[in-house]
């Protein structure tokens, strides 16, 4: 999904992402696709869209955007089921001229409640641009029984530290199998991991030992800008060892085996996926955009730190997160899996939420980081 926001910058991305970022009131920038864009790609790729139709389904389109003009949610019949060739090159007729705008991306810029938005000036800029208060991303750290064989979707802890979510199962070449989960569950190495966590289960069950961390480091008060490398982090993971004698599958719990991982370039907006927490069980959602640069608070140190390229992970309308959150404390380690083209495809994995979305670092991103530091490991 990082390819809306190289397409973004063609648009004049970083001088609105420098400007709304100078206000300490912006704790991130969301890079999406107008929702209006996506109903109406969504009816082209159905052949519903030719000639005289798309004028008239871009009139429809926008008359139901004007009545309510929400730019997180669709209805149900918009999320795609399965990945899509996604073209940010087309775009629906009559859209230059109501728009002003070269493209259907949105940038989506995040707010603190209850502060002022952000003045970004009179250039002309050729993305469509809203602000939106929302809590600040937090590290979600909090299947609670004991599983064996081992699979993903379940609790797993150290000691008496706040537990999360074991995300799955990678090997290496001879046969070793690791679990994975994020870096501020698990946060020193050497340490023995316990499936489930002691707080979930009187007696827990000791899997292996944690041999590989990389913990997201803190801003130190600066505020985040993608252009700022000194502070930014895009890996919050923790990889355990499992013990000979632990029996375990590449599968997750409630949703299947897990035939591979999905390329980050054929992830896109509003694309149904689904996970298994430790804390919300089985949960369908959808994607959202990409995260150029979130502020992401530590619950357990205070500290905050400035994370790149999260997937947005929501519900797929309001209704539903009126009913519930996307992502709970706890579900911190999940992975997001993907019907893909392989079958049932590993996308990424939650490390936060902000009572409104979900975020989650891409499965690309992951594997290649593990692989330069000495772990050359797949998820089937």
């Amino acid at each position: 999904m990082k390819y809306l926001i190289d397409a973004a910058r063609q648009y004049g991305l970083d001088e609105i992402a420098d400007r709304a970022l100078e206000n300490p009131n912006v704790h991130g920038i969301i890079v999406d696709v107008h929702p209006l864009w996506l109903m109406c790609y969504g009816h082209y790729l159905r052949g519903f869209s030719s000639g005289l139709w798309e004028n008239e389904l871009f009139e429809y389109a926008l008359r139901r955007f004007s009545y309510y003009p929400d730019y997180n949610f669709l209805s149900t019949s918009d999320i795609f089921q399965t990945t899509v060739p996604f073209d940010l090159g087309w775009l629906p007729r009559g859209w230059d001229n109501f728009f002003n705008k070269s493209s259907g991306l949105l940038v989506r810029i995040q707010l603190r409640p209850g502060s002022k938005p952000v003045e970004l000036g009179s250039a002309n800029y050729r993305l469509s641009v809203v602000q939106e208060h929302s809590p600040v991303v937090q590290f979600s750290a909090s299947a609670k029984q004991l599983l064996r064989p081992l699979e993903g979707g379940v609790s797993i802890g150290y000691a008496s530290d706040p537990p999360g979510t074991l995300g799955g199962i990678l090997k290496d070449t001879n046969g070793q199998c690791y679990g994975l989960t994020c870096g501020h569950v698990i946060r020193n190495t050497g340490v023995i991991v316990d499936q489930p966590s002691s707080i979930d289960y009187s007696t827990p069950g000791s899997i292996g030992s944690c041999v590989y961390n990389c913990l997201p480091f803190p801003n130190n008060g600066n505020l985040c800008n993608p252009r700022n490398t000194t502070y930014l982090n895009d890996m919050d993971i923790a990889l355990v060892e499992l013990d000979p004698q632990i029996q375990s599958a590449c599968s997750i719990l409630n949703i299947g085996s897990i035939k591979d991982y999905m390329p980050a370039n054929n992830l896109h907006p509003n694309l149904k996926v689904e996970f298994n927490g430790r804390s919300s069980g089985h949960q369908t959602l959808v994607t959202g955009g990409i995260g150029l640069v979130m502020e992401v608070e530590d619950t357990q140190t205070g500290q905050k730190s400035c994370v790149k390229d999260l997937i947005e992970i929501k519900q797929p309308s309001l209704s539903n997160l009126v009913l519930q959150r996307p992502v709970k404390g706890g579900d911190s380690g999940a992975w997001i899996t993907i019907n893909g083209t392989n079958g049932l495809e590993w996308a990424g994995m939650i490390i936060g939420e902000n009572r409104q979305a979900g975020f989650a670092i891409h499965s690309e991103d992951i594997l290649t980081h593990l692989n330069s530091n000495g772990y050359s490991l797949t998820c089937i």
